[in-house]
Parts: C-alpha cells; structure tokens; sequence
C-alpha cells in the first residue's frame, strides 16, 4: 500500500484516489461493470494480502492489565453494534492499520484513556486494511483518525498521532457527558 506519512499523520493514497473517483464511477458505469471490478479487486487483493481474505484481525497487544477497554470492529456488524451502543453512551473510534506507525505510538495512550474512562465512554479501534470500504464511508483519510459518535452521530473528530492533542480530545469528550453514566 502506498502511504505518505508526514509527522504524526499517515495519509494512505488509496482514500485520496477513492474520493476523486468515486463520485465518477456512481453516475458513469453501469451496475454490471461496478460488481465486475468490484470482484476482480477482491481476488487480487486475497493473491497480494491473503490476511485480508480470512476476514481475522491479528490480536491486539494489550498494554497491561487483564482485560481490553479497547474494543476491536472487525466487521460492518461490529460497528453497527457500536454505533447503537453510543445511544445510551457516547463512543470514541480509532481508525489505525499495521503500517501506520503513528497509530503504533499513540496506542498505549488510547489504550490508558480507554481504562481510565470506560465507565463514561466506550472506545472502539477499526483497521482500515480490514474494513477500508467502511473508513471510506465515514470520510477517513487520514490515520490516526478518532471519530467521537452520541446517538449515532459524529460529535467531533481528529487525525494525528499527537499525544497531547488526543488527551485534550478525550477529556473534552468524556467532561461534557450526561451525569447519569
């Protein structure tokens, strides 16, 4: 995969080339011609990373104590099901992949904020290698990327691996929550 990382910021070419074309391929091709090249991506992509076909993710690396606060979506059912769960309280997704090695730095972080504050919010971390389709959809281009979602709508955002900047962010977000959670 071709990515430009610049500082704290990863910028895989792959969403920059889907945004421009995109936009293209819904009103020129035909629906026949879509799910042609839609197929044929596939199997190439399944000969090039055959860890993408099997649909697993690797297991996450906890950085201490006995049990995740990071939830991993694996699936478009998976972020369904988060995206219902920041209904009753609110979500932080991290968008990140393997190659990204800002995502890497700011793990541990993300990770300590997910066990210090899972009472309050859930936090969730999406691989875009994995489910690419989907960070498309919600407008990922950059990585890392955190998506705050309340009632199934998109508060706030940021992209960069800036420690700081991602402590600000969650405070922020876990400050102003309803005192109910």
């Amino acid at each position: 995969m071709v990515v430009i990382c610049l500082g704290p910021v990863c910028l895989p070419l792959w969403p920059v080339i889907a945004l421009t074309v995109k936009p293209l391929w819904d009103k020129v091709l035909p629906d026949s011609w879509k799910q042609a090249i839609v197929k044929f991506w596939a199997a190439l992509l399944a000969m090039v990373c055959p860890k993408r076909s099997t649909g697993k993710s690797k297991p996450h690396k906890q950085s201490g104590g006995s049990k995740a606060s990071v939830k991993h979506i694996t699936s478009r059912a998976d972020y369904v099901n988060a995206i219902k769960k920041s209904e009753s309280q609110p979500i932080i997704i991290k968008f990140t992949a393997d190659f990204c090695a800002p995502c890497k730095l700011i793990a541990p972080e993300f990770e300590k904020h997910a066990q210090r504050l899972h009472a309050k919010m859930g936090f969730y971390e999406l691989d875009i290698e994995t489910l690419d389709s989907l960070a498309l959809e919600v407008g990922v281009s950059s990585i890392p990327a955190f998506h705050v979602i309340s009632a199934g709508k998109k508060l706030d955002g940021l992209v960069g691996g800036n420690i700081d900047k991602l402590e600000s962010f969650v405070n922020k977000h876990a400050k102003y929550q309803k005192k109910d959670h």
